[in-house]
């Protein structure tokens, strides 16, 4: 029964990593989880573990490939695939890419490892693969990067009316350091407002 032989294999996969045999683990992922010929969750699962076993051989550029397939083939891995991957050498596994969809899912991981400006990436997507999944909501998330950068100052430094916690009105009870930065009178603030507005107009 095929249904049977594939978790059969899948347990030597986890058991073969577990207990070192890494040439045994890999063995069972290429003749029984293909990933070209994935028909079952347990293919990016299994393909997870292989993944893992060739960081640790070195074979950085290949883990990195297999981890974006995984990615984008299963979604109970995207948070772990997430957390294994690395913002620095991410592009090295583009050279192991099939396809143009293959090559976005590259891109939206560089996009989601990174908090600050992704427009590049963004670019990037919509160049290689504009029906991307990713992209709709990498998009909204960079909309909302920049409303947090341009809009939290100016709304958890309080305006000039709004330092009375349920005391008399008017009465202004933040120390002057803090009015100091709800007046955004620091010069950094002022300078990174004019980068992020410039960002807005980019997006």
């Amino acid at each position: 029964d095929p249904f049977l032989i594939q978790r059969y294999a899948f347990q030597l996969v986890v058991q073969s990593r577990y207990t070192g045999n890494q040439e045994q683990c890999l063995k069972y992922c290429d003749e029984y989880f293909p990933l070209d010929k994935s028909t079952s969750i347990l293919t990016p699962w299994a393909q997870l573990h292989k993944a893992e076993v060739l960081a640790t051989q070195n074979q950085l550029d290949e883990s990195i490939y297999i981890l974006s397939r995984v990615f984008d083939l299963c979604e109970s891995k995207k948070y772990r695939v997430h957390q294994l991957v690395n913002r620095q050498t991410l592009e090295r596994g583009l050279k192991h890419t099939k396809s143009a969809r293959e090559k976005a899912v590259i891109f939206a991981l560089l996009a989601y490892k990174n908090p600050g400006r992704s427009l590049q990436h963004l670019q990037r997507i919509a160049i290689t693969d504009l029906n991307s999944r990713y992209f709709p909501q990498l998009l909204v998330r960079e909309i909302n990067k920049i409303e947090d950068w341009l809009l939290t100052p100016k709304i958890t430094f309080f305006s000039e009316d709004d330092g009375s916690w349920g005391g008399e009105e008017g009465v202004d009870f933040l120390p002057p350091e803090e009015s100091g930065l709800r007046m955004k009178e620091i010069p950094y603030l002022q300078k990174n407002l004019q980068k992020d507005l410039s960002y807005l107009r980019q997006v």
